[in-house]
């Protein structure tokens, strides 16, 4: 997903964290529901993404 964004042209590369918290966020919520657990779900997910894109190349 991230190399998708990545790709587009209008999407600065800023801004592609808080793109994948939203969806992350978005999918936990609509998961879980409302709870705390969602909002802990959706930072794990969104750190993952962004980590494992780091360290695969």
């Amino acid at each position: 997903m991230r190399d998708g964004l990545q790709q587009t042209p209008n999407v600065p590369d800023w801004s592609i964290l808080y793109i994948i918290l939203v969806l992350a966020a978005g999918l936990a919520i609509g998961w879980i529901g409302i709870a705390v657990e969602a909002f802990v779900q959706e930072a794990l997910v969104a750190a993952w993404t962004v980590i494992s894109d780091q360290v695969v190349p």
